[in-house]
C-alpha cells in the first residue's frame, strides 16, 4: 500500500515502511513487532493494518498505532476494505469466515450475523486449517458489494454491505465454485463481476 511518498509493507513479522527518494525504496521504519499483518489498506491519513490476532489503525499516516477491536468476535482478520464511495464505510473479512463492518473509519466493527449463520449451516470449511472458511476479498460498486469465500462460495450484497446473501440464493452456490479466493467487478458495470 502507498500513501503519499511512503509505501507499507505487510509482512509476517510487523509493518516495514519504506520511503522513496533519490537512491530509490528503502526501509525507514518498522512497526507493530511480532504482528503477521495480513491485509493493509489506506484513505488519507488512515491506515488500518488487518493481523491474525486484529485490527490496527493509524490516524496520522502510519505515526502511531492503537488496536481497533471492539465488535470483532473474531479477530484473525484476513482482509479488509474500503468502500469506494462512502469515505467512512470498512469492510473486514476473517478466519473462520466472517464480515465486520465498521461506519467510523475502522474505530468499532459490526458482525453480519447472517454470514456466520450461512458458515455453520453450510458447513464452509479450509483444506489446510481446521477453521470453518475465509473470506479473502471484497469488491463494491455502488450499494452492490461482493465479497470471495474461501471455500463457501461468493456472496452478494444490495445495500452498501449492510446485509449479505449467497449469490445463488439460500441454497449452496450453484453458478460459482465455492473455492472464491479473490472477487473483482467492473467499475462502470456492477453487474460484471469475475470470481
Amino acid at each position: 500500500m502507498n500513501n503519499q511518498n511512503h509505501l507499507f509493507l505487510a509482512t509476517s513479522h510487523g509493518l516495514a515502511i519504506c520511503e522513496h527518494g533519490s537512491d530509490g525504496w528503502r526501509v525507514s521504519k518498522r512497526d507493530l513487532p511480532g504482528s503477521f499483518i495480513t491485509s493493509i489498506i489506506s484513505r488519507g491519513q488512515i491506515i488500518l493494518a488487518a493481523t491474525k490476532g486484529g485490527i490496527f489503525r493509524s490516524g496520522d499516516a502510519g505515526n502511531s498505532w492503537q488496536a481497533v477491536n471492539n465488535g470483532l468476535s473474531i479477530r484473525n482478520i484476513r482482509w479488509l476494505a474500503f468502500h469506494p464511495d462512502q469515505p467512512q464505510l470498512v469492510f473486514a473479512g476473517s478466519k473462520p469466515a466472517g464480515i465486520y463492518l465498521s461506519r467510523d473509519s475502522g474505530l468499532s466493527w459490526q458482525a453480519r450475523s447472517e454470514v456466520n449463520e450461512y458458515r455453520e449451516r453450510l458447513g464452509w470449511y479450509l483444506p489446510y486449517s481446521p477453521e470453518a472458511g475465509c473470506v479473502r476479498s471484497f469488491a463494491f460498486n455502488g450499494a452492490r458489494g461482493f465479497a470471495a469465500v474461501e471455500v463457501g462460495g461468493a456472496l452478494i450484497s444490495e445495500d452498501f454491505g449492510e446485509t449479505w446473501k449467497l449469490m445463488a440464493g439460500d441454497q449452496a452456490n450453484k453458478d460459482v465454485h465455492p473455492d472464491v479466493h479473490s472477487i473483482a467487478i467492473h467499475p462502470t458495470s456492477a453487474d460484471l463481476v469475475a470470481a
